[in-house]
């Protein structure tokens, strides 16, 4: 699946790439995103990591799936201002759930936070699993 044919792009998410179970986005965050000291505020990281995520899992199954779990660690402070590179890659996309790990880097290759989503597959996506796994066997 390309950029072009997933429609739900957050504000300031450019340079998306997915294909292959991941994905990356470049994202500058507006300044009404920023907490009280001028950093960008968890809630929006958290975001960022959930959307970085859907579109690898996207890329993989073909359609959007709900989060059931979102963890995010905030390693460093993530300034406004700056632009950050968040990278998602698919771990394992089961039959019922996926798991897939984002980490969020600044401009210097610095990891400022990392998340995991746990995604609940639609039963069609379930159904394509196991035809496929019934062709193998």
């Amino acid at each position: 699946m390309t950029a072009s044919e997933y429609t739900y792009r957050p504000a300031n998410l450019t340079s998306v790439v997915m294909a292959d179970g991941h994905s990356e986005a470049t994202w500058t965050p507006s300044p009404e995103w920023g907490n009280p000291v001028g950093n960008v505020h968890g809630g929006y990281i958290a975001l960022l990591v959930d959307d970085v995520a859907g579109m690898a899992l996207m890329s993989v199954i073909g359609s959007g799936a709900p989060t059931v779990t979102l963890q995010v660690d905030y390693l460093n402070a993530m300034p406004l201002g700056r632009t950050y590179t968040a990278r998602g890659d698919v771990v394992r996309a089961g039959k019922a759930t996926a798991i897939v790990d984002v980490h969020v880097y600044d401009a210097e290759e610095l990891l400022v936070a990392r998340g995991k989503c746990y995604f609940q597959l639609p039963s069609a996506w379930r159904e394509r699993k196991s035809s496929a796994e019934q062709t193998r066997t």
